[in-house]
């Protein structure tokens, strides 16, 4: 029967050859199909593992709002598991290329973890070099040799964080946890990032580190994409996140010592503006002074010019008289020449004499005319130097209103400022006060319902243990049913505890908006105090300008003056000259 089977098994394989190749082709090819996507996915696996073992990709990140220190980093390597942490530093930036703006991650290499992979070049060796991402930067055009600059992606300045904005792509590489063609989500472009470079750790101007890189213990032994492998990551992770609560609290312990800090300096600065101001006003005052003194000055200056004319005008009456006795003494002359024959050399030298007369008026005359021109010149010169000045004048009087205004803005924005701040710590104060003894109601409420807990689990287990046979079953009954009634009360009581410190918590919340209120109060207030500086700043400038304008008036004023006395000191020799 068997060989008869077998008999026609190939009778009917013989009879349709065809059929049963198709047939064979079609398993076969199955088969192999089936045996080949099975294989697959353990070998992509495997091969992703060995990838990320080889180049020590980092099995938790770990990252923080405030940046993390060395002191960060220390908690870090002393938690269970952890075989290596090492700090990083990354921001993000812009690149423009002739098409668009990309948005690129610089990254600080570290040594023994995320090891790049170099396909073209080397590593950078200094803080001007770069290695680029293999995968996008060809694509834009870019290549070993070619200088790159970037500008910031954000409000920050990129000086204020990188020693340097410019560097040449020395090399083309990978980084193990870039393993798609996407580079994650940033905050600066449209939100994508577009490819990263590798630096230098030293080009980065920080005293903090933006992420941390661990290596868990024994984790290369497992297999990436297994359970064994996430068990053991997850613990180190439950181990950091029960850190973190610590580790936070210090971190903004320290941020707000830094912001109080910045504050105290401030107010020092503050200090010494006001002390800047009370010199200032005291040089103003002595300013002032000055230009009193020179003002009289010049009312005695006017005087002496005024008598000056005086004596002018009594010259010419002089010089008139003198005149008309010249007249006369020519006219006797006239009638001596008719009288007197015998007197002709006596008349002759007469006539030397009043030659000698006329040349001396006449250049007594010519010097009169030059001193008078001399002193109009002086007068003019002196009234324009007026006028300045009195423009100088109505300048310093408005750059003082403009300083007076800015001054008691500064000490009411400050008024503002301090008030602000006391009930700003008085606030902080309450609240700390009442969140402890929150706390400490809520530990104290938590205790007594787990004793409460405690003994009704007692209770209802004695009750189930009661023997409803025994004699004195009545008796313990009732004495369980009175402790529970007693139970009963305590937990009403712990009830009514409950609602007080749920009422309590609601007080610390709107104790907290008030807070944050006083926060805002007091940032107005030093916006204000800010904007009050300026305005001082601004007006100081005014009236440095203005005294400057003013110092010069004086210098021109004294200079006139000068003249003046120059052009009287002439008046005053012509005046002498006419009457000798």
């Amino acid at each position: 029967m068997k060989n008869a089977l077998w008999m026609d098994l190939f009778r009917e394989i013989k009879l349709n050859k065809g059929r049963f190749l198709s047939i064979f082709c079609i398993v076969m090819l199955g088969t192999a199909f089936f045996a080949g996507l099975r294989s697959t996915g353990f070998d992509m696996k495997y091969s992703a593992d060995c990838f990320y073992d080889d180049n020590a990709l980092m099995d938790v990140r770990v990252v923080s709002t405030l940046g993390l220190t060395r002191e960060d980093l220390r908690d870090l390597s002393g938690i269970e598991g952890v075989s290596l942490v090492q700090g990083g530093r990354t921001r993000e930036v812009i690149l423009h290329t002739r098409d668009a703006a990309l948005s690129i991650r610089t990254i600080g290499a570290v040594r023994g973890i995320n090891e790049a992979v170099v396909s073209e070049g080397r590593l950078p060796r200094n803080i001007h070099e770069c290695l680029a991402d293999a995968d996008n930067f060809p694509k834009e055009g870019y290549g070993i040799g070619d200088t790159i600059t970037f500008e910031s992606g954000d409000d920050e300045a990129l000086e204020e964080t990188m020693k340097t904005d410019t560097f040449t792509i020395v090399g083309m590489g990978y980084l193990p946890y870039y393993t798609d063609l996407t580079r994650g989500s940033g905050s600066t472009g449209d939100g994508s990032i577009d490819g990263f470079v590798l630096l230098d750790p030293a080009v980065y101007d920080m005293d903090i580190y933006t992420e941390a890189y661990l290596r868990v213990e024994n984790a290369e032994r497992e297999l990436t994409f297994s359970d064994a492998y996430n068990e053991l990551v997850e613990a180190v992770t439950d181990r950091i996140e029960e850190l973190s609560e610590v580790a936070v609290i210090r971190r903004y312990d320290q941020v707000y010592k830094e912001g109080m800090d910045a504050i105290t300096d401030a107010k020092e600065k503050v200090r010494d503006g006001e002390k800047e101001l009370s010199d200032a006003e005291k040089e103003l005052a002595d300013g002032r002074k000055a230009i009193a003194d020179a003002q009289e000055e010049i009312r005695d200056s006017e005087k002496e010019i005024s008598d000056g004319w005086k004596e002018v005008a009594d010259g010419k009456k002089e010089l008139a008289d003198a005149q008309k006795e010249l007249d006369e003494g020519k006219e006797e002359i006239r009638k001596g020449q008719k009288t007197l024959k015998d007197k002709e050399k006596e008349l002759e030298k007469a006539k030397s004499q009043v030659k000698d007369g006329e040349k001396a008026y006449r250049d007594g005359l010519e010097k009169y005319s030059q001193s008078r021109q001399a002193y109009e010149e002086g007068l003019a010169r002196y009234e324009e130097g007026l006028a300045r000045y009195e423009e100088g004048l109505s300048q310093y009087q408005e750059g003082l209103a403009q300083y007076e205004e800015g001054f008691a803005q500064s000490e009411a924005g400050k008024a503002a400022y301090e008030e602000g701040l006391a009930r700003y710590e008085e606030g902080l104060a309450l609240y700390e006060e009442n969140k402890a003894a929150y706390e400490e109601g809520l530990s104290s409420w938590q205790e007594a319902d787990r004793m409460l807990s405690e003994k009704e689990a007692a209770l209802e287990g004695a009750m189930a243990s009661l023997d409803p046979e025994a004699e004195d079953y009545e008796e313990v009954k009732a004495a369980l049913e009175e402790q529970k009634a007693v139970l009963n009360g305590a937990r009403q009581e712990l009830t009514g505890q409950k609602a007080a410190l749920d009422a309590a918590a609601r007080e610390l919340e709107r104790g907290e908006a008030e807070l944050s209120a006083s926060k805002e109060e007091l940032d107005t207030a030093k916006a204000q105090l800010d904007a009050g500086d300026k305005e001082l700043a601004a007006a100081k400038e005014v009236l440095d300008q203005t005294k400057a304008v003013l110092d010069a008036s004086q210098a021109e004023l004294s200079a006139v003056r000068e003249e003046l006395d120059g052009a009287l000191a002439l008046l005053t020799a012509g005046a002498k000259e006419l009457e000798e």
